[in-house]
């Protein structure tokens, strides 16, 4: 399971992967909810993936749903991983 937990402008960003932490920064387009995600950890690791399945928020605005990672340097998230939006 992964989530995501936004840090701010004293805390780094943060990821749970499978009840471990990991410190970083997201990097998506606030203006895109269906756009590229990535993530760049404290390590120097980098995930990038890709909206492959869109759906609506309870809004009615567009989310996406599903990602599929298409560039990665971290082991436990090798390229075509397909991972649930951390977020929702």
């Amino acid at each position: 399971m992964v989530w995501f937990y936004p840090g701010g402008e004293m805390l780094p960003d943060l990821l749970v992967i499978n009840d471990v932490n990991y410190f970083g920064k997201a990097q998506y387009q606030f203006d895109d909810n269906l756009g590229d995600i990535g993530f760049r950890f404290k390590t120097g690791e980098r995930v990038r993936a890709e909206c492959i399945e869109a759906g609506k928020d309870i809004l009615g605005q567009d989310q996406c749903l599903m990602y599929k990672v298409f560039w990665s340097d971290f082991d436990l998230f090798p390229v075509g991983t397909i991972a649930p939006n951390p977020i929702i």
